[in-house]
């Protein structure tokens, strides 16, 4: 039974690391708003693979009601988002140590851009600036990985038990 969830979480979290490696290595051609829409469609799509895979797996003798397919579920999505965050990390940390600071650089542009006069571009600059150690901090943004993986994972998980069916 743990293999039926956690196959699927670990699969799904290393597809989406790999996901997520790529659009930050190849996608600096990309609009920011297009990288975040691929990478919420990248993770939405892999807690969807991966709580489909495990509650078809589930026994057909099992008690499979809609709580049941949901727990499932949502287990997959929480190990989906542990294997992210750890992946996103190394990404942070190792494979690519300055591409936080990149981040950061076009956080602030962004910042910039949105303000609508000069003053407004002063206080969004001057906010952006407090958030400096956060956004440059590897393990922070790994942790904001999981989470926005793991909240995904809530709301994907109520569609997949409602939809999705044990496999006879």
């Amino acid at each position: 039974m743990k293999h039926a969830i956690a196959l699927p979480g670990v699969v799904a979290g290393v597809m989406l690391g790999l996901v997520f490696m790529a659009l930050n290595t190849f996608g600096s051609n990309l609009s920011y708003g297009m990288q975040e829409v691929l990478g919420l469609g990248a993770m939405a799509v892999a807690v969807a693979f991966a709580g489909v895979r495990a509650v078809h797996r589930l026994p057909a003798d099992a008690f499979t009601g809609f709580p049941a397919r949901y727990f499932t579920a949502m287990l997959t999505s929480a190990i989906t988002a542990i294997v992210h965050g750890v992946i996103a990390w190394l990404y942070f940390a190792v494979i690519d140590p300055r591409y936080l600071e990149r981040f950061y650089a076009q956080y602030l542009e962004r910042a910039r851009d949105l303000a609508a006069d000069a003053s407004g571009n002063e206080q969004l600059v001057a906010s952006a600036g407090k958030m400096k150690d956060f956004i440059l901090d590897p393990f922070s943004q790994a942790m904001v990985q999981f989470g926005t993986v793991l909240m995904l994972g809530v709301l994907v998980s109520v569609v997949v038990a409602a939809l999705v069916k044990p496999r006879a």
